[in-house]
């Protein structure tokens, strides 16, 4: 945690810090030494105290942990240096600082910066001087080709040529302390990163000298083994089948785990088992190079062990390059589903409250992301007909795209009111939904969806919004919420007091959008740069090539779903939302047995129109079939749905009166006709009609009585009931059970 009153990471300024900490000008390891030090190495030390300066004033100042002072350093570095730095190494060279200074806090000395090998400028005309009795020596210096970083074998060249050299000044009569010295001045002024100081240089000398005679002048005696020495060059004590055997086990228990179960159960090689002990002090230690290769080799399956679509989600991708691609502004549409993070309430048709969060679907242009229009959905699950509905709003305020929709897979493309029925062999009789005006596009995963970051940036808006649940409602619950939510569902709260109404939220919800439109991007976005989304629409929108928009006269033709339909003996049907609809009328009653070009509007059912063929220009609207509640239809529900079933199936009852009397069986036995009075047939007439009229009475009747006796048993048997006409106590009792309903249906008060 961060002190009261400390500066921020912010507030650091790494140039201030650094010119504080090298105030004294004259902070350098000793002016003769610093100057004998080439510029390269300089220029590092430099550098380095500078991308430290800010790290190391976190540490003095004693106020800030290990995260903070990473998150400097490696800022400063990177800034400074050019490049980035793994966190390992940031604290090596920290660490390396921090020893160095010996908890003296006087990090404005060069020294402690320098590298570990720091190369010393060379000087040419000392040089020169001293390599006129040392030739083969000069011969070697010489040939080394960087002398910033010469390799392994021309530094066993040089030592070699140093030795012979030292010998032959001593053979020569000259004394072992001045055959050294002028040896160690040649290789001090050549350059070569041998040591620090001539000193050091001495002391490396006298220690390969004795080396080398100990050897017996072998060049292997003086050979610098630390990096053979090391294991890296060792071979691997064990073998690919290892690897394999522990990486299956790793991405599932780790690699501990899985190396120490391999291992106890025999799984792993001999010569393994024998390289390494079987009883370490950790139960969890695993070798480091076995590690290291079995840790990046289950890195590398991770993903498609996971499963192949997963594999593919976080394998490799195309990166869109969305320069000089303005005039495709208008030429894509997109749109998905987003169950937004807001709880809002509604009323239900029975009058009943609920609390939910439905379905949010926005339509965007793809290339400015603009949105253009959404649908907000009241049920948990959208529909097909929620996506067309949507597609029709935003061609009547802006027109289909040139190119067509790019949507996502699942209903967007399996769902007949929007691409129809996909047949290898098109045919004018198919149904085609949408297509018929536009073109569809199916992304196959989500990252190929633009929408996805519109999606997001919307919902960074709901945060604040009463009724807000949280990105992960699963795992981080809000409390509040989910109490004001149980005391809706049990009548205690009035939904308004902690949710928005439905209402309410979809105005909230066009605010946002209209905000989203009009928010600038950054100016280092790849879409958008320094640009709003209904700035760029504007802007780049190309009006030479203006969108597709029908006409109000004919915009029938795209709000309606065209599907070939056979006309049977119940009518036409159309199925939408999982419910089938029946259209029957007389005029459609003829054609039974034909196969008709049916069009319907999902969102109003209330008839359909069909044409006898494609060419057709003559319509037949075909009303809806009364609605028949199963159990409490009312006679005039039941009256309305005969009525309907007799139209569908009277054209075919008056074409058979009409041909009766030409079929076989129509002929009958021979019969004499009887010729009554005209009075007579008058009688008859009138006596049909009556019976008739008694007829329906009774039955009329009969259906009060009922009525009657059902509302008796409800609401019990009122005083002089013999006194009142039964069709008058039949109205009150149907007054009682409506005022009982509308009381049921009536949300409490707040």
């Amino acid at each position: 945690m961060n002190a009261p009153n400390s500066p921020t990471l912010e507030d650091l300024d790494p140039a201030r810090i650094e010119a504080a900490a090298v105030a004294p000008s004259t902070s350098v390891p000793g002016t003769s030494a610093w100057n004998r030090l080439n510029a390269k190495t300089k220029q590092y030390a430099h550098q380095l105290r500078q991308a430290l300066a800010c790290a190391l004033e976190l540490h003095a100042s004693g106020r800030w942990g290990r995260p903070e002072i990473e998150a400097a350093g490696r800022r400063d570095y990177e800034r400074v240096f050019g490049h980035a730095i793994s966190v390992r190494h940031f604290w090596r060279l920290f660490d390396q600082v921090i020893a160095r200074d010996g908890d003296k806090r006087d990090f404005g000395k060069l020294a402690l910066y320098l590298p570990g090998h720091p190369v010393r400028k060379t000087r040419p005309e000392e040089f020169d001087r001293l390599a006129k009795d040392l030739p083969s020596l000069e011969d070697a210096i010489k040939s080394v080709t960087d002398l910033d970083a010469p390799t392994n074998a021309e530094m066993l060249l040089v030592w070699i040529h140093a030795m012979e050299e030292y010998e032959r000044l001593a053979a020569s009569g000259i004394s072992a302390r001045k055959a050294a010295r002028r040896v160690i001045g040649l290789l001090h002024t050549s350059g070569l990163p041998l040591a620090i100081t001539r000193s050091a240089l001495s002391h490396t000398f006298a220690r390969k000298l004795a080396r080398w005679i100990k050897g017996g002048r072998m060049p292997s005696s003086i050979e610098d083994r630390r990096r053979r020495r090391s294991g890296e060059g060792r071979p691997l004590p064990f073998t690919p089948e290892d690897i394999a055997t522990v990486v299956r086990r790793v991405n599932r228990v780790g690699v501990s785990k899985a190396y120490r179960d391999t291992r106890r159960d025999g799984l792993l090689s001999q010569r393994l088992t024998e390289h390494y002990t079987d009883h370490p002090s950790n139960k969890s230690y695993t070798p480091k190079r076995f590690r290291a290769i079995v840790t990046q080799r289950a890195h590398l399956i991770k993903e498609i062990e996971l499963g192949p679509r997963n594999a593919v989600l976080k394998g490799a991708c195309i990166h869109r390059n969305w320069d000089h691609t303005e005039q495709e502004t208008g030429s894509l549409f997109q749109s998905d589903d987003c169950t937004a993070d807001v709880y809002f309430w509604d009323t239900d048709a029975d009058g009943s409250i609920r609390v939910i969060r439905g379905q949010f679907l926005p339509i965007i242009d793809v290339r400015t992301t603009r949105i253009l229009a959404f649908a907000l959905h009241r049920e948990r699950n959208y529909t097909a007909k929620i996506i067309r509905t949507l597609i029709v709003r935003a061609h009547d305020e802006f027109g289909l795209p040139r190119k067509g929709f790019y949507f996502e897979r699942g209903i967007w493309k399996s769902a007949k009111l929007l691409t129809g029925v996909r047949d290898p062999v098109p045919r004018d009789d198919l149904e085609i939904g949408l297509r018929e005006w536009c073109q569809f596009q199916h992304a196959k995963l989500p990252r190929a969806k633009i929408i996805e970051r519109c999606l997001r940036a919307l919902q960074a808006e709901m945060t604040f919004i009463p009724g807000f649940c949280g990105r992960d409602e699963m795992h981080v619950r809000y409390e509040r919420n989910e109490r004001n939510k149980k005391l809706v569902e049990s009548g205690k709260m009035h939904p308004s007091e902690g949710f928005l109404h439905f209402g309410q939220w979809n105005t909230k919800l066009r605010e946002i959008c209209e905000q989203y439109n009009d928010e600038r991007h950054d100016r280092s976005a790849r879409m958008l740069p320094g640009i709003a989304p209904r700035e760029a629409w504007e802007a780049w929108f190309d009006h030479d090539r203006p969108l597709m928009r029908l006409e109000p006269s004919v915009r029938f033709l795209l709000a309606n779903h065209r599907k070939p339909c056979p006309v049977t003996r119940q009518g036409v049907w159309a199925k939408v939302e999982g419910r089938t609809h029946w259209f029957r009328s007389e005029q459609l009653g003829e054609h039974v047995g034909q196969e008709v070009q049916m069009y319907y509007e999902p969102d109003d059912l209330s008839s359909c129109w069909v044409l006898l063929s494609r060419n057709d220009r003559k319509a037949i609207v075909i009303p809806h079939e009364p609605d028949c509640p199963a159990l409490s239809a009312s006679p005039e529900q039941l009256h309305a749905a005969q009525a309907s079933c007799q139209a569908m199936n009277r054209p075919a009852k008056t074409y058979y009166t009409a041909i009766q009397p030409h079929l076989p069986d129509g002929a009958g036995t021979p019969v004499r006709r009887v010729i009554a009075d005209p009075e007579t047939v008058e009688m008859g007439r009138e006596i049909a009609e009556a019976q008739a009229e008694i007829r329906k009475q009774q039955k009329t009747d009969t259906s009060t009585r009922h009525q009657l006796a059902r509302y008796q048993r409800r609401f019990g048997v009122t005083r002089d009931q013999e006194a009142i006409p039964e069709s008058q106590l039949l109205e009150g009792y149907r007054w009682m059970e409506e005022a009982q309903r509308n009381v049921q249906h009536t949300p409490s008060e707040p």
